[in-house]
């Protein structure tokens, strides 16, 4: 199982990735191929860990955070990344000009990036990477990955074009299972 790029950053991450990996051409080929043998496009990027996790599909292609909560709930999963490389996303906060209560939106910041604070996602199933020096991972094997050198400019300049041809060439994006 996946979600579908069109409703899912994951999946757009995902086929982004590959398109990179592969170049475009090459790229789509793969893709077709892969979305032959999909169960099921989601409209969550990490609704393929839970179905998978309940035994509806034999893989999911999803965010390692993603697969990480499941496990930690008792799901029967294996966490894994391609050899060749992986895309990834980053996470990102930021203050608003002008903002009404701009003294406590810089406490706030300040608190965000305290390494013991980066430490409290477990406390509340998130499992993302620290970005803070100091900060210890809850799970350090998700900073051995081998992420590729994703081109985010790229992905935002296509997306409406790669998404429109994934939904009217590969999968439409009708009746996504939630």
């Amino acid at each position: 199982m996946v979600a579908h790029p069109s409703s899912s950053g994951t999946s757009y991450t995902a086929l982004c990735t590959i398109l990179q990996l592969k170049g475009e051409e090459e790229g789509w080929k793969f893709i077709q191929d892969y979305a032959g043998q999909v169960l099921q496009f989601t409209k969550s990027g990490a609704a393929p860990a839970k179905f998978v996790g309940q035994g509806e599909a034999a893989v999911g292609i999803v965010f390692s955070h993603d697969i990480v909560a499941e496990i930690e709930k008792g799901a029967p999963l294996v966490l894994t990344f391609p050899a060749e490389g992986t895309g990834y996303e980053i996470g990102g906060m930021g203050i608003i000009k002008g903002a009404k209560h701009l003294d406590a939106a810089k406490k706030w910041f300040d608190w965000a990036l305290e390494p013991a604070t980066q430490e409290l996602g477990p406390k509340y199933e998130a499992y993302q990477a620290p970005t803070v020096t100091g900060a210890k991972p809850s799970r350090p094997e998700l900073l051995e990955v081998n992420l590729i050198d994703y081109d985010f400019s790229y992905c935002g300049s296509n997306k409406s074009a790669f998404v429109d041809k994934f939904t009217n060439e590969i999968a439409t994006a009708e009746n996504l299972k939630e």
